[in-house]
């Protein structure tokens, strides 16, 4: 079987004073499983000054 992925990555803002806005993140996350896509890793900022990147994958057509 070849089945066929589509990514799609997510930047997540940091507040301007470092770390990320935890309510408006699950929001995003929660937005993309209701379209049917699957979180597969999140990379935080390592200082929590800069952006967070979260890929997601979905079963393509």
């Amino acid at each position: 079987m070849n089945e066929r992925w589509q990514y799609q990555i997510i930047e997540v803002k940091a507040k301007m004073w470092g770390g990320f806005d935890h309510a408006k993140a699950v929001e995003e996350f929660d937005r993309m499983g209701r379209q049917g896509w699957e979180m597969v890793s999140f990379t935080p900022s390592l200082t929590g000054t800069t952006n967070g990147v979260a890929v997601f994958k979905k079963k393509g057509s």
